[in-house]
């Protein structure tokens, strides 16, 4: 993915991939550059001048950031130096090309979870979608802004966007997202340890929408930087054992890669894990 090295706006998907001229400039700043205590992923913040006055901003506050073109490019991928979205689909691709068995067959329908303003889409079609054949790529998000900005940002990078809550969704939500019975399923760096992150409900129901071996990649943080922040995902994934039926239970690690996800607001590296897994049967885990 290439990004304009001067304020990273894109107006569409052909931006993204083909690094156009940007459209506007940013002043943004990060105070929180210096403080000597550790500063949490919830907790970081950017400030960006506005009209001479500046406005703090949540590095996580997505519904603020989706608002103005070309921001979340600009903080999260440009200024912080965000790689997930080509790491992630880089590691798919070697995992789709390289004859993992059982693998569903015919052309790719992949559902991007936590599609955001359709960066990791954008990441999909340019490396998966001519040497694959990618049918269909559908997104899905929590935020109305999201849909908007990729509408906005990057028009027909998803054959559909659908505004839903996957950990709580109703009839006609289920059966508009499950008639495409995914072969793919894309999570990036939302599951965290944030509030602001994808609820573990959420992440187990999108592999309820997974084909029998379809693949799933997501990334993860794996540190537990503060103990009053556990990492939500590993007490999910320690706890399944302990009762009640979870789709996790079918799926089988393939491979997990660290990695650098971007730097933090202190301009520290956060480590991240890639993780590809296979959804089989459950009598052959």
């Amino acid at each position: 993915m290439s990004f304009p090295n001067t304020n990273g706006v894109a107006s569409s998907k052909e931006d993204v991939s083909q690094g156009h001229e940007p459209e506007a400039r940013f002043a943004v700043s990060f105070p929180q550059k210096n403080d000597s205590s550790f500063v949490h992923q919830d907790e970081e913040f950017t400030e960006l001048i506005v009209q001479g006055k500046p406005q703090r901003i949540r590095v996580h506050d997505y519904q603020t950031m989706f608002a103005q073109q070309g921001l979340y490019e600009y903080i999260i991928h440009e200024q912080l130096e965000c790689d997930s979205p080509r790491i992630l689909v880089q590691l798919l691709q070697k995992h789709l090309t390289s004859g993992v068995p059982d693998l569903p067959s015919g052309p790719l329908r992949i559902l991007d979870v936590a599609a955001g303003n359709g960066i990791v889409g954008a990441e999909l079609r340019k490396q998966l979608g001519d040497a694959l054949g990618v049918e269909s790529l559908v997104g899905t998000d929590l935020l109305e802004s999201a849909r908007t900005a990729t509408i906005r940002d990057r028009p027909g990078v998803y054959d559909d966007f659908v505004i839903a809550d996957l950990a709580r969704l109703d009839e006609l939500e289920a059966i508009q997202l499950k008639e495409n019975w995914f072969s793919v399923v894309t999570i990036c760096a939302a599951l965290g340890p944030g509030k602001d992150d994808l609820p573990l409900e959420a992440f187990d129901s999108a592999i309820g929408l997974l084909r029998m071996g379809g693949l799933l990649a997501f990334t993860v943080n794996e540190r537990n930087n503060q103990p009053s922040h556990p990492a939500r995902w590993r007490m999910f994934l320690e706890g399944i054992d302990k009762g009640g039926e979870t789709h996790w239970k079918n799926m089988q690690e393939i491979e997990k890669q660290k990695y650098r996800h971007r730097k933090n607001v202190q301009g520290k590296w956060i480590e991240y894990t890639a993780l590809i897994y296979q959804k089989i049967e459950t009598s052959s885990v």
